[in-house]
């Protein structure tokens, strides 16, 4: 098991600065942008390969700092300790 830890709603440690979120009110799930997407749907469509244009316009409210928080994030999760 990692020995990542969890600060309040914001993860510790953020090396994808304060733009992805954990709280109670998404269930836990990593959320990015002021809409709450979720890091995975993020991922889902660059590993679809859609464009950051084509993300950023179908998820309202999504920048490009959002997709590239979304990426150190995942990177994050599962580096190796």
């Amino acid at each position: 098991m990692s020995s990542r830890t969890f600060a309040g709603d914001r993860l510790d440690e953020p090396p994808y600065g304060p733009r992805v979120i954990r709280s109670h009110e998404t269930g836990g799930i990593a959320c990015v942008g002021p809409n709450r997407t979720p890091v995975s749907e993020v991922l889902r469509r660059l590993a679809a390969g859609q464009t950051r244009e084509q993300i950023v316009a179908a998820e309202a409210g999504l920048e490009s700092e959002d997709i590239d928080a979304s990426l150190a994030f995942a990177a994050w999760m599962i580096q190796e300790d």
